[in-house]
């Protein structure tokens, strides 16, 4: 091996720190801080005090988002998800706002019939708040007090 890897900064690390995979070794003066290195204690950081361009600052965080999968992919995969819990039982207010976003908010009673009542809500038929549509209905607060006490 040879006995400099890698001379950054006038800072030498010797190939008797590493192993041969390139991994640093537990043990060494060097990363004990006794010599002077990148590990003493004190060591003021490399970039403290200076300032990167854009460019650099894009391509450091561009580096450390990730991989991009491909929308395609992404919505493959959310479907398949979907599809496997469209049957579970949920929250009941997980279950609330899942039928606003499918059905947006009630403005008429199923039950009474009225339109003019102060609040509309959805009810859910069978208690078990499944994700189906045909198991909600429009209700008012009223009319949903009613129905609940007489489910239970």
């Amino acid at each position: 091996m040879m006995e400099k890897l890698d001379n950054r900064v006038g800072r030498a690390c010797t190939a008797k720190l590493r192993d041969t995979k390139g991994r640093f070794v537990k043990g060494h003066k060097i990363l004990n801080g006794s010599e002077k290195g990148w590990f003493k204690k004190g060591n003021k950081g490399y970039w403290l005090g200076k300032t990167r361009s854009k460019k650099t600052k894009k391509k450091i965080s561009k580096a450390f988002r990730g991989y991009k999968w491909p929308k395609e992919i992404v919505k493959k995969r959310i479907k398949a998800i979907r599809e496997k819990y469209k049957d579970f039982p949920v929250s009941k207010a997980s279950a609330h706002r899942w039928i606003i976003s499918q059905k947006g908010k009630p403005n008429r009673c199923e039950l009474c019939g009225t339109t003019k009542a102060k609040k509309f809500e959805w009810a859910n038929k069978n208690h078990k708040y499944l994700k189906k549509l045909e198991d909600w209905m429009r209700v008012c607060t009223p009319c949903h007090r009613k129905y609940d006490r007489q489910k239970k």
